[in-house]
């Protein structure tokens, strides 16, 4: 995993990108929320060591495991209900905007796994129009994040 935090430059974010993006353009509570989750996470980050980095990646391995396995049972399961019945209807419980619950772990784990440029299109999805029919980190080929939310990851509904 350290390899992937060399890739990934928490000082900034990428060109031109923290100078386009300001806190006071966000409206959506939740988008709120969101964005200073990001930076309290990405301040911890810009000071601290390789080594707590490293710390970290250590706790999380197990983590990652049974998020590997956990995907992998939903995806033999559920993938045909979820990708034909909700997201190609539109008719998904699971990433309404509503019914999306991320949790400061979930930044977390995705700073450690992500490049750079994965986090910044999380940022970047904070600041899209607002659309009260789906989640923010909803995007056109499906779920923006490396690591699914855990909450998302094991919400099955009726369909499946």
């Amino acid at each position: 995993m350290s390899d992937k935090k060399q890739m990934h430059q928490p000082d900034e974010l990428k060109d031109g990108l923290q100078d386009e993006l300001k806190r006071e353009d966000l409206r959506d509570e939740y988008n709120l929320e969101q964005y200073d989750a990001y930076i309290t996470i990405k301040a911890f980050f810009d000071g601290a060591s390789a080594d707590d980095v490293e710390a970290l990646e250590r706790m999380i391995t197990p983590y990652l495991e049974f998020r590997r396995e956990t995907s992998e049972f939903l995806v033999s399961s559920c993938a045909d209900v979820c990708g034909d019945i909700c997201f190609k209807t539109g008719l998904s419980d699971c990433c309404m905007h509503e019914g999306i619950i991320t949790f400061f772990a979930d930044w977390i784990v995705n700073w450690l796994v992500s490049s750079k440029d994965e986090i910044d299109i999380l940022v970047e999805a904070l600041f899209k129009p607002f659309r009260d029919d789906k989640c923010v980190y909803l995007g056109e080929k499906g779920c923006l994040w490396k690591i699914k939310p855990l909450n998302c990851e094991t919400f099955v509904c009726k369909q499946a």
